[in-house]
């Protein structure tokens, strides 16, 4: 039988990565000691103030259809907590709730891409990134991130990638998988040529609290961004 294309788009070689996943899991449930490095999962359970928090919210009544964008109160409180990191005045227009980072980035896609766009990606990037751009018809145009230059991103060579075609740059920092924390100079860099070149930035920040000999910086906090970026956090 025969698939549609979106399905090839959104199924990529780059998925048969969960094989691997799929298969730790297996043997783990087997009882083999396995660690398990191939998704950031936690390896504790949820806090039990969450659980409690999250069942007397059930227990009150809380199990029927939210607004779609998400609760008022919650859009508002994070985008207070992104105003207060970024500097970026948000309100709760801005934010909309989505269930995980992935359907952050695969609403961002479909609304800022189409077919024939190009979107710059980092190389090494997460595995699904290649499914998600896919699926709006783009393509990934990847740049490299060189073990010589500690897996930085060289704006330089970015800059020599932008065509007619490229429509954003997706960036993820702290970086998964190399853990590289992006500088300053090297957003500002970034931002330069997005305005330049009138592309969007879509920004994929989940570990944006891990980070230790540098401090993280979300490319929403430079003010000429504000009205082309995308944060995605989780």
């Amino acid at each position: 039988m025969k698939f549609s294309s979106l399905t090839s788009r959104i199924a990529p070689e780059s998925s048969g990565a969960w094989a691997i996943h799929t298969r730790a899991r297996q043997l783990k449930e087997s009882g083999t000691p396995v660690i398990m490095l191939s998704i950031g999962e936690p390896d504790f359970s949820t806090p039990e103030i969450i659980v409690n928090s999250a069942m007397r919210s059930l227990q009150a009544g809380r199990t029927h259809y939210l607004p779609s964008a998400g609760s008022e109160s919650l859009r508002q409180a994070i985008a207070q907590h992104h105003q207060n990191s970024t500097g970026q005045a948000t309100t709760a227009e801005n934010v909309i709730i989505v269930p995980g980072a992935q359907c952050g980035l695969f609403v961002s896609a479909i609304c800022v891409l189409e077919t024939g766009d190009s979107v710059i990606v980092p190389e090494p990037t997460y595995v699904t990134y290649e499914g998600v751009v896919g699926a709006t018809g783009a393509t990934i145009t990847p740049v490299p991130l060189r073990p010589e230059n500690h897996f930085h991103l060289d704006t330089a060579e970015l800059a020599t990638l932008i065509t007619s075609n490229t429509r954003a740059i997706l960036l993820n920092t702290p970086h998964n998988p190399t853990g590289a924390v992006m500088r300053k100079d090297t957003i500002n860099s970034i931002v330069q040529l997005a305005v330049e070149h009138d592309l969007w930035v879509i920004s994929d920040e989940v570990y944006s609290d891990l980070t230790f000999d540098r401090e993280h910086t979300s490319p929403s906090s430079v003010s000429r961004l504000y009205d082309r970026a995308v944060t995605i956090s989780s």
